[in-house]
């Protein structure tokens, strides 16, 4: 085999860079390429930032470098806890509401943050799985201050003591959230408006939550136990619309409503 020097063809400055003389392996280690063999052609072909690089093993020769089409990589969000204390102000609070000192929201954050840190990546990835969905975003900021609720954009929880309760609805937030990318809606919007309309007679909050209780039941039932996704019936009783959301999934069959959803089931 020859190790001679390589010159680099099609940069796009139009100049020529020397490389000396290495073996491939050590070239391709210290630049970072990915390697991938050509069957019975003896070269590999070497992919960075837009170029694809043809190097021959066997033999003398120039290495060229030929503009491709760019690759697009799934990767899971990074999620990132935020207290804003200007986003804070802004809001409409209840009336005699007391705000709690900056201290309880860090404290309860930071415990909040740990527990959700040992299943953030089995949750991101539950998601895209269940769904049939890829996340579009690299980041997702989560505010956390006290009193006004859960919603998904921007992404915000209340913080309380109980970081439990929290953290199932950080959950259900978050399967808002990836239904509801821009490129995702697209996706799913005629499959939505469909399974929604079979509950038409519901309230409309109430028709939302089925397919999202039911993606949550997954969760619950594959990640966590059925004790928890008891307690979390238990929990939102009170409130009408989750209510009949939770009886009419516990009522049916969650995973027919999941695969109404699922672009990668037929409906």
């Amino acid at each position: 085999m020859v190790f001679g020097p390589l010159v680099l063809k099609g940069v796009s400055d139009g100049r020529q860079r020397r490389r000396w003389k290495l073996p491939w392996w050590q070239w391709r280690r210290r630049r970072g390429w990915q390697w991938r063999s050509q069957d019975g052609r003896g070269e590999a072909q070497f992919r960075r930032q837009g170029w694809q690089e043809v190097i021959p093993l066997y033999g003398g020769g120039e290495a060229e470098l030929q503009p491709r089409l760019p690759l697009i990589y799934f990767m899971l969000p990074k999620t990132q806890f935020h207290y804003s204390p200007i986003y804070y102000e802004h809001l409409v609070l209840p009336k005699n509401f007391v705000r709690p000192t900056d201290e309880f929201i860090f404290k309860n954050t930071r415990k909040l943050e740990l527990k959700w840190r040992k299943i953030e990546k089995k949750i991101l990835k539950e998601l895209e799985f269940v769904t049939g969905l890829k996340w579009q975003e690299s980041h997702i900021y989560i505010y956390t201050i006290s009193g006004v609720g859960w919603f998904s954009a921007p992404l915000t929880m209340s913080i309380t003591e109980d970081t439990d309760v929290i953290l199932d609805m950080l959950i259900h937030e978050l399967i808002h959230r990836i239904l509801s990318e821009n490129e995702n809606w697209k996706i799913i919007k005629k499959r939505w408006f469909k399974l929604t309309g079979e509950y038409k007679k519901e309230n409309l909050n109430a028709r939302i939550h089925v397919p999202i209780h039911a993606i949550h039941k997954h969760i619950f039932l594959k990640l966590f136990n059925q004790k928890k996704l008891e307690l979390e019936i238990k929990r939102v009783k009170n409130d009408k619309d989750y209510a009949r959301a939770w009886e009419i999934v516990q009522s049916g069959d969650y995973k027919k409503i999941i695969q109404s959803l699922n672009p990668k089931f037929r409906t």
